[in-house]
């Protein structure tokens, strides 16, 4: 039963990703669509000292293949129909590196972000440090904004990240409260309870 938990919720990772990729998808971390648009007002600068959670989304480094795959799983007629995978076989064939996970984690440390969680398919890196620790490695300003009857922080500009994991990390979530703003990538891997 665990193991069969384990195959649905990565292929429900798998297939929210893909879909993400079959869709004209934003930039990674890019501010909220209110700050963009112009119709949030700003309030002023969010608490430096406040500790921010963020997620860094890894490249998958097979995904044509995934998709493939993917397909083939769900295809009667196909040789792979209904051949489910294990995690292990799963990580092994999909998952992103363990030498991109550790350039992530090599990264994050060398800019004082505190490791929180990582994932067995390697495709979050969890990371957490206050705002001005998170701004400076990121290269954003966080602010408070304002919009309609709700008020929230959010990046002022898309982040900037080394450029030896330009091809590694490919989504930053967690730099904005808009509720209209949460990437549907970082919230297929990271359940809202530990945001």
């Amino acid at each position: 039963m665990k193991r069969s938990l384990l195959v649905i919720f990565a292929l429900a990772a798998a297939y929210t990703a893909l879909a993400e990729t079959n869709q004209r998808r934003s930039p990674a971390g890019e501010p909220a669509g209110q700050l963009r648009q112009g119709r949030a007002r700003a309030i002023g600068h969010f608490n430096s000292q406040q500790t921010l959670r963020v997620a860094l989304g890894l490249q998958p480094s097979h995904l044509a293949e995934e998709e493939h795959f993917l397909q083939e799983l769900m295809t009667p007629g196909f040789p792979n129909f209904h051949k489910f995978l294990t995690p292990e076989e799963w990580n092994a064939r999909f998952a992103p590196s363990v030498a991109d996970e550790q350039a992530v984690l090599d990264w994050a440390t060398s800019e004082r972000l505190a490791i929180t969680h990582r994932y067995l398919n390697r495709l979050i890196v969890a990371v957490e440090a206050p705002v001005a620790t998170i701004e400076r490695s990121l290269r954003v300003t966080i602010n408070t904004y304002a919009f309609q009857n709700y008020s929230f922080f959010s990046n002022d500009r898309e982040p900037a990240i080394s450029t030896h994991l330009a091809g590694i990390v490919h989504s930053i979530g967690g730099l904005t409260t808009c509720p209209k703003c949460t990437s549907l990538v970082i919230r297929a891997f990271f359940p809202a309870a530990t945001l």
